[in-house]
């Protein structure tokens, strides 16, 4: 093994480390989306950028919770045909994603934002707030608590949400300096590995509450399917890209 490689494998458990350091907080938060969950309540996930791979990865997948819904925008995806980092920073934006889904009080929203500074995360965060929806952001405390936000109103994504999950990325993203590059991203495993953990907090509390957990299945192991679909029966009529 390299030292490259060796630093970045350190720097990846360092930060898995920090995040077991704050699971008080993470079971803080799977305690508001276990009682969404109970109250038939619908758990929303957004992200752009790269971060919308995070909140693609907690949707309608093996181990994942069914009530999951991934409000996706082709255009702040590196997919889209719109340049997405200039999109993030549009004010204005966010309403135009919430007409695609159907966000009602007693719902919860998870917010991904490495470094929550611009516009579209923190303006979703706001109008899900004032629709009455529980809000979680899962952003990068530490390595941006001095950036600057994008926003005309000077509010970060952790000024305008109820509850923050600390991903522990560092600034800049990248771990390993080579030359005189640094490469090696830190946001999708670290996020991941916090969304993932999350999710296991929840099913247990829903477990120890005496609730079923409604949890996907491999489609590929036997009666995957049925299982499957008998939940996105339950609950398509409020997750749009499983609709019929």
């Amino acid at each position: 093994m390299s030292t490259a490689t060796d630093r970045y494998l350190s720097a990846v458990q360092a930060g898995l480390d920090d995040i077991a350091a704050t699971m008080e907080t993470v079971t803080v938060a799977a305690e508001r989306l276990a009682a969404c969950i109970v109250a038939d309540g619908i758990v929303h996930l957004f992200g752009s950028g790269h971060s919308a791979m995070l909140a693609q990865e907690l949707f309608h997948r093996a181990g994942g919770l069914v009530p999951f819904n991934a409000m996706l925008d082709i255009n702040l995806s590196i997919f889209g045909t719109a340049h997405a980092t200039r999109l993030e920073r549009l004010e204005g934006y966010a309403p135009a994603i919430l007409t695609n889904h159907n966000l009602v009080p007693g719902d919860a929203l998870i917010v991904i934002s490495t470094s929550g500074i611009n516009p579209v995360p923190i303006e979703l965060a706001i109008e899900a707030r004032d629709r009455g929806a529980c809000v979680i952001g899962v952003t990068s405390v530490t390595a941006y608590r001095d950036a600057l936000s994008r926003h005309s109103s000077g509010m970060k994504l952790v000024d305008v949400v109820d509850l923050v999950l600390n991903t522990q990325v560092p600034e800049g993203d990248a771990a390993v300096p080579i030359g005189t590059a640094r490469v090696g991203a830190l946001s999708t495993v670290l996020g991941g590995t916090l969304l993932n953990l999350l999710v296991v907090e929840t099913a247990r509390l829903l477990d120890e509450q005496g609730h079923p957990i409604p949890a996907f299945v491999s489609q590929n192991v036997p009666g995957g399917d049925e299982h499957n679909a008998a939940l996105i029966e339950r609950y398509a009529h409020r997750l749009p890209l499983m609709k019929p």
